[in-house]
């Protein structure tokens, strides 16, 4: 991306868990949204996957930029995102700790937002799963 610089350290929020913005970011670029849940996974029969709260982290892939959204007492996120990037997305939840320290939780792949992202409206790159797997 010629001309653009990134570094980010943005913290988004929804509800009565929301976190206010703080951001050292810079882009001439386009913006996407990644778009998902935060689930928890396993445990007692049946295991199935049950939302939960807490905050999914959103890394630019070969840089130190991050994005954090705090999902409240839901388990969405919609983060708007520099577009033409590719995020790693991980997660934590306080429903799920370990001695009393959050897990950390993942997605089953990378998010790319395209470059396009912006010429005929925001791309969102939707139904990224973060998952937390309790045994």
């Amino acid at each position: 991306m010629a001309g653009a610089t990134l570094l980010a350290t943005l913290v988004f929020g929804v509800g009565a868990g929301s976190v206010a913005a703080a951001s050292s970011h810079s882009s001439d670029g386009p913006f996407g949204h990644v778009s998902g849940r935060l689930v928890r996974v396993g445990g007692m029969a049946p295991g199935a996957a049950m939302g939960i709260p807490g905050r999914v982290i959103l890394s630019l892939v070969g840089t130190s930029g991050t994005f954090t959204y705090a999902t409240g007492p839901s388990d969405r996120f919609n983060v708007p995102v520099p577009a033409a990037f590719t995020y790693r997305v991980t997660g934590y939840s306080p429903k799920v700790l370990t001695n009393g320290r959050e897990e950390p939780c993942a997605a089953g792949h990378r998010a790319r937002v395209p470059s396009r992202a912006g010429l005929n409206g925001s791309i969102v790159v939707r139904g990224v799963q973060v998952v937390c797997r309790i045994s």
